[in-house]
């Protein structure tokens, strides 16, 4: 205002202190005046406006001006509002204001964090990153994850201070690798043939042995699965240690380890040494476990006492098997009996060879010799389907000598007892034809009988059960010679896999076959 006088009174009104001259007070002669018109500030007579207008979104009031200025860069000016007016306002952690006049702060992209004054973003230092956009501030990347660089969007890129073309970013470890510290801008390659299979692993123990392979005790590299186990992703020794202690928890990665298909063996204390079954019954597969109830020895390929071996399996002896009324009495009872029955066939004249009786006799000793060759497949290193392997097991019993009687349940229950039995029933045949020819010398001295026994018929019915049983008895004889192989390159007889091939006691048994 002009000074027309020593003092002019105002009084002011309105929130923002529009004034109002009341009057005026002369100092010369201690006057006070009632209020004349006045002039304003630039020459206006009319009283200025009681409240100035709001300051819009983008601009503040700044009192000293007395007006509406625009907001400055790194601050955000929402407008006034009916309560009141706003000041600016700094930008929130992870947020920025690149320009002036701006209503509100842009949040700074994923990877990024505000400028010191939040007039730009700028990336991430190495090694960390913001996982999301207006993030407070920048973290360092994940266990599993490695830092990098990538190209800012085009959204994003005029948030960027000093013209910044890049943000940080924290991405997953691939599959094969992994990374157990934090804050690192590349991952660790797993040892070997070992892979992670996932993304994001951040120990050495994601890192597993794939399929088909296995990782040996104290070894950092996967091997091979050997012939006849199953080794599933992860498959480690370790487990298998834990597992057989039963300790659970001890058990890593993928809980596997190496075990067993079916068909195939091996022991507790060797479980890599794998053996080949002769059937899925004795060996189920899995991991490796104590023989069954009445199997033993290697493979459980052997039975135990009062178990006798049939078609593979190890059934229990019955009572009257343990009895030995089958193994020796039987046998030693009816053998002259069928001695004589040999002799009266073999003393048909050759008149009576047309006969019935000797065609059905000619035709049942040939069936048996079929059914005995038959019964050497068998025999053979071959797998059969169950329903065919069941009926030809059941026929392979007639060239199993004299075990279909069950010696096993008389005592004789390891291999070389009823081998030494079945390679010497010929002997004892004879010596059956033997007591029942000098039975007939007695018995015809004693003139019980007019005539003993002719020996050439005699020994005609001996020829006729040997050749009857001739293939046998060959049988018999050669299966010390019929070996297998098993996938630890070990050799097993094929009649009794329990025996290894180069073991003392088949060594000690071969005499004997020659």
């Amino acid at each position: 205002l002009e000074r027309i006088s020593d003092y002019e009174v105002f009084s002011a009104h309105g929130p923002y202190l529009s004034f109002t001259s009341v009057a005026r007070y002369f100092v010369s002669n201690d006057s006070l005046v009632e209020l004349a018109p006045i002039t304003y500030n630039g020459g206006r007579v009319s009283r200025p406006p009681d409240q100035e207008p709001d300051c819009l979104p983008g601009t503040y009031y700044v009192t000293l001006a007395r007006s509406c200025v625009q907001c400055q860069p790194g601050f955000e000016c929402r407008g006034d509002q009916p309560g009141g007016r706003i000041a600016q306002l700094a930008c929130p952690l992870g947020f920025a204001a690149p320009n002036s006049s701006m209503s509100a702060c842009l949040p700074c992209p994923a990877g990024t964090n505000a400028s010191a004054d939040a007039t730009g973003c700028i990336a991430c230092p190495e090694g960390q990153s913001a996982s999301k956009s207006g993030s407070p501030q920048c973290q360092p990347c994940a266990t599993g994850e490695f830092w990098r660089l990538e190209p800012v969007s085009n959204e994003s890129a005029n948030l960027m201070a000093d013209g910044g073309t890049m943000v940080s970013f924290c991405q997953r470890c691939a599959a094969g690798q992994y990374q157990d510290l934090e804050g690192q801008t590349e991952c660790k390659a797993c040892q070997g043939r070992r892979e992670t299979f996932a993304s994001g692993s951040s120990s050495s123990s994601d890192c597993l042995c794939p399929d088909n392979t296995y990782l040996p005790l104290n070894q950092d590299d996967c091997v091979d699965c050997p012939e006849g186990l199953e080794c599933k992703l992860g498959s480690d020794m370790e487990n298998y240690y834990a597992y057989s202690r039963g300790d659970v928890a001890a058990m890593t990665g993928t809980d596997e380890f190496p075990k067993l298909q079916e068909r195939y063996w091996s022991s507790a204390d060797r479980p890599l040494s794998v053996f080949l079954c002769r059937s899925a019954e004795q060996c189920p597969g899995g991991p490796p476990v104590p023989c069954d109830f009445g199997q033993t020895g290697l493979m459980c390929a052997a039975c135990g006492e009062n178990f006798y071996l049939d078609v593979g399996k190890c059934q229990q002896c019955s009572s009257l098997e343990t009895s030995k009324a089958l193994f020796p009495i039987i046998p030693c009872t009816l053998g002259p009996s069928i001695v004589i029955v040999f002799y009266i066939i073999s003393k048909t004249p050759v008149q009576r060879w047309s006969a019935p009786r000797s065609g059905i006799t000619i035709v049942g000793a040939l069936l048996f010799n079929h059914f005995q060759i038959l019964a050497l497949l068998f025999q053979c290193d071959l797998f059969f389907p169950p329903a065919l392997g069941g009926s030809w097991g059941e026929i392979s019993v007639i060239n199993n000598g004299l075990s279909i009687l069950r010696p096993a349940c008389a005592g004789i229950n390891t291999f070389a007892e009823l081998y030494y039995i079945n390679v010497a029933w010929p002997i004892m045949i004879m010596f059956f034809f033997g007591v029942t020819y000098l039975a007939s010398i007695l018995v015809n001295k004693m003139r019980i009988l007019a005539q003993k026994m002719d020996p050439d018929f005699l020994f005609s019915a001996y020829g006729s059960i040997m050749e009857a049983f001739f293939v046998g008895i060959c049988t018999q004889s050669l299966t010390l010679f019929q070996c297998y192989e098993h996938p630890n390159k070990l050799q097993s007889l094929r009649v009794a896999p329990e025996i290894l091939c180069d073991s003392a006691e088949r060594e000690g048994l071969l005499a004997v076959g020659i």
